[in-house]
Protein backbone atom coordinates (compact mmCIF):
# COMPACT_ATOMS: atom_id res chain seq x y z
CA UNK A 1 0.00 0.00 0.00
CA UNK A 2 0.99 3.35 -1.16
CA UNK A 3 2.28 5.36 2.19
CA UNK A 4 2.29 9.26 2.49
CA UNK A 5 2.93 12.00 5.31
CA UNK A 6 0.83 14.73 5.98
CA UNK A 7 3.42 17.33 4.03
CA UNK A 8 3.02 15.22 1.04
CA UNK A 9 -0.67 15.41 1.21
CA UNK A 10 -0.67 18.92 1.65
CA UNK A 11 1.64 19.11 -1.49
CA UNK A 12 -1.25 16.74 -3.58
CA UNK A 13 1.10 13.62 -4.09
CA UNK A 14 -1.87 11.33 -3.35
CA UNK A 15 -3.89 13.14 -5.92
CA UNK A 16 -2.89 10.28 -8.81
CA UNK A 17 -4.36 7.83 -6.49
CA UNK A 18 -7.53 8.92 -6.05
CA UNK A 19 -7.80 9.81 -9.93
CA UNK A 20 -6.98 6.03 -10.08
CA UNK A 21 -8.89 4.87 -7.67
CA UNK A 22 -5.89 2.93 -5.47
CA UNK A 23 -6.14 2.94 -1.69
CA UNK A 24 -3.40 4.49 0.41
CA UNK A 25 -2.08 5.03 3.78
CA UNK A 26 -1.31 8.29 5.96
CA UNK A 27 1.79 8.22 8.55
CA UNK A 28 3.42 10.25 10.65
CA UNK A 29 0.06 12.58 11.71
CA UNK A 30 1.27 14.11 14.91
CA UNK A 31 -1.77 17.12 15.38
CA UNK A 32 -2.76 16.97 11.94
CA UNK A 33 -4.76 13.44 11.64
CA UNK A 34 -8.23 15.83 11.46
CA UNK A 35 -6.57 18.01 8.84
CA UNK A 36 -5.64 15.44 6.51
CA UNK A 37 -8.73 13.85 6.59
CA UNK A 38 -10.32 16.93 5.63
CA UNK A 39 -8.21 17.25 2.76
CA UNK A 40 -8.20 14.18 1.62
CA UNK A 41 -12.41 14.15 2.19
CA UNK A 42 -12.65 17.48 0.20
CA UNK A 43 -10.43 16.19 -2.84
CA UNK A 44 -12.74 12.94 -2.85
CA UNK A 45 -16.04 15.23 -2.88
CA UNK A 46 -14.20 16.89 -5.63
CA UNK A 47 -14.36 14.46 -8.41
CA UNK A 48 -17.75 13.72 -7.51
CA UNK A 49 -17.69 10.89 -5.37
CA UNK A 50 -19.10 9.85 -1.66
CA UNK A 51 -16.72 8.64 1.42
CA UNK A 52 -17.44 7.42 5.24
CA UNK A 53 -15.36 8.64 7.52
CA UNK A 54 -15.02 6.28 11.11
CA UNK A 55 -12.66 5.90 13.76
CA UNK A 56 -11.13 2.20 13.93
CA UNK A 57 -12.50 0.40 17.11
CA UNK A 58 -15.47 2.35 17.60
CA UNK A 59 -17.96 -0.16 17.93
CA UNK A 60 -16.08 -2.04 20.61
CA UNK A 61 -15.45 1.38 22.06
CA UNK A 62 -18.85 1.89 21.97
CA UNK A 63 -20.08 -1.71 22.96
CA UNK A 64 -17.41 -1.06 26.34
CA UNK A 65 -19.63 2.21 27.04
CA UNK A 66 -23.03 0.12 27.23
CA UNK A 67 -21.64 -0.51 30.47
CA UNK A 68 -21.99 2.85 31.77
CA UNK A 69 -25.32 3.83 32.54
CA UNK A 70 -26.24 3.65 28.88
CA UNK A 71 -24.17 6.04 27.11
CA UNK A 72 -22.87 3.00 24.55
CA UNK A 73 -26.35 2.25 23.12
CA UNK A 74 -26.60 6.00 22.16
CA UNK A 75 -22.94 6.04 20.88
CA UNK A 76 -24.36 2.49 18.92
CA UNK A 77 -27.45 4.20 17.50
CA UNK A 78 -25.24 7.06 16.64
CA UNK A 79 -22.61 4.76 14.71
CA UNK A 80 -25.70 3.09 12.89
CA UNK A 81 -27.30 6.30 12.11
CA UNK A 82 -24.03 7.70 10.11
CA UNK A 83 -23.70 4.12 8.05
CA UNK A 84 -27.12 5.02 6.94
CA UNK A 85 -26.81 8.01 5.88
CA UNK A 86 -23.22 7.28 4.24
CA UNK A 87 -24.25 3.84 2.59
CA UNK A 88 -21.90 2.29 -0.32
CA UNK A 89 -19.72 5.47 -0.12
CA UNK A 90 -16.80 5.29 -3.02
CA UNK A 91 -13.96 5.69 -0.09
CA UNK A 92 -13.94 5.00 3.37
CA UNK A 93 -11.24 6.82 5.39
CA UNK A 94 -10.30 5.31 9.13
CA UNK A 95 -8.79 6.97 11.64
CA UNK A 96 -6.26 5.24 13.74
CA UNK A 97 -5.72 7.82 16.75
CA UNK A 98 -3.87 5.46 19.17
CA UNK A 99 -1.54 5.22 15.56
CA UNK A 100 -1.65 8.48 14.55
CA UNK A 101 -2.51 7.34 10.88
CA UNK A 102 -5.35 7.22 8.83
CA UNK A 103 -6.29 4.59 5.84
CA UNK A 104 -7.86 5.71 2.50
CA UNK A 105 -9.62 2.81 0.90
CA UNK A 106 -11.51 2.71 -2.61
CA UNK A 107 -14.29 0.52 -1.89
CA UNK A 108 -16.37 0.15 -5.15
Amino acid sequence: MNRFTYQQIEAGEHLDLIRDKKSFEVVLLEGHLSDAVQLIERHIESRDMSCRIYTSKRVATATIGLLDAGLGIAALAGIAIHNIATYNPDWEICRYLVDKKIEVTYMK
